[in-house]
Parts: C-alpha cells; structure tokens; sequence
C-alpha cells in the first residue's frame, strides 16, 4: 500500500514542473496515465486514491460534460 499523501506531493510537483496547466479539460483516463507515469504503480485502487485525494485539496476541478454523462477535470 503506497501512501497516498505522498503520491499527492509527487504528483503536483511534476505537474507544475511540466506546465501541464496547459491541457484544459481532459478525461479521467488521462489523469490515470499520467498519474501512472508519475508513480510508477499500476493498480487502478490506489491511482483512484490518489486521483481523488487531487480533487478533495482543489488541485483538480470537475466539470459535468452535458452532452454526454461524464465529468472532464482540469488541473489549477
């Protein structure tokens, strides 16, 4: 079991270090990769974990995509 706060720290860290501010609004999925990439663990539970932990401090907004029911998510 990883710990999630840590993950977290990783996580931010890369992505303010690569600017990936710049992406918009983008699925889930590749939020996973690329939290994937960051830590390099490949189970879904714990990615989720970590994904979500973003989303609780505000690193990472929802939005509902009206056209279709699914949420995008930007980073801040």
């Amino acid at each position: 079991m990883i710990d999630i706060e840590v993950e977290t720290n990783k996580v931010v860290k890369y992505i303010r270090s690569r600017n990936t501010i710049t992406f918009g609004f983008i699925k889930y999925y590749y939020f996973k990769r690329l939290i994937f990439h960051i830590t390099q663990n490949n189970n879904n539970y714990e990615l989720r974990k970590v994904f979500l932990n973003l989303v609780d401090n505000d690193y990472i907004i929802r939005k509902k995509n009206n056209l279709i029911n699914s949420y995008l998510y930007i980073y801040r």
